[in-house]
């Protein structure tokens, strides 16, 4: 799910379907969706239990560009 040739038309049919609203990401982890979905366009924010992964993200891209709000998805 790493390689290019997966996650650019997974971006592409994300980006598509969220057209001109919001894209909400559960389990955002270190961005690996959230971050080329948001570079093309899309509003992204996520939830996240992992405080180690969000600080990842966070070396990554500022809560201002990909906001999200650590917490149990249940």
């Amino acid at each position: 799910m790493f390689s290019a040739e997966v996650l650019g038309p997974t971006v592409e049919v994300l980006a598509r379907l969220a057209g001109d609203g919001p894209a909400v990401e559960f389990a955002i982890g270190t961005g690996r969706v959230a971050i080329p979905l948001s570079e093309a366009g899309v509003a992204v924010s996520g939830i996240e239990l992992s405080h180690a992964m969000i600080a990842r993200l966070r070396q990554k891209v500022g809560e201002d560009r990909i906001p999200v709000v650590q917490g149990d998805m249940t």
